[in-house]
């Protein structure tokens, strides 16, 4: 178990903007040791609060230019966390979400095209049980589609 105190949430605002940021540059930035940075991060990692480390990528660079919100639902309510983990495993899809409300499944998807959406949808829908499909494509994202790859 850590305790999230101040110096731990600075740390963590400071790798969440810049992951790649050293041992040295954050203790300069927080006028602490590096070795109190290096035991923090390094205790934040073994707790589980911090997950790992990752670029940010514009996916619009290597070839995907649309994307879009779906929300639906399940067919057998009793196989939700079933779809919901299948989902989560597909490499189109980049986020997955179990809501409240009318529909229970929100998943984020990136496609080459609208075309390409379309096509993974009907590949995924069915063999998922996946039902009363509302699809939003995305139109604009200001700061691009950035996300894991």
């Amino acid at each position: 178990m850590v305790t999230i105190d101040n110096l731990n949430r600075q740390i963590l605002d400071i790798l969440e903007r810049d992951g790649r940021k050293t041992y040295a540059e954050i203790a300069a930035e927080l006028r602490r040791s590096e070795s109190t940075i290096r035991d923090r991060i390094q205790r934040l990692e073994r707790a589980r609060v911090i997950l790992g480390y990752l670029a940010a990528v514009d996916k619009r660079f290597v070839g995907y230019q649309t994307e879009g919100l779906v929300l639906c639902n399940v067919a057998d309510p009793s196989e939700i966390h079933k779809a919901v983990e299948a989902l989560s495993r597909l490499p189109n899809i980049v986020q997955v979400y179990l809501l409240s409300g009318e529909r229970r499944v929100a998943f984020w998807v990136i496609a080459r095209d609208n075309r390409d959406l379309e096509d993974l949808l009907r590949r995924y829908a069915a063999p998922l049980g996946l039902r009363d499909i509302s699809l939003h494509i995305v139109t604009d994202r200001p700061l691009g589609l950035c996300v894991k790859i």
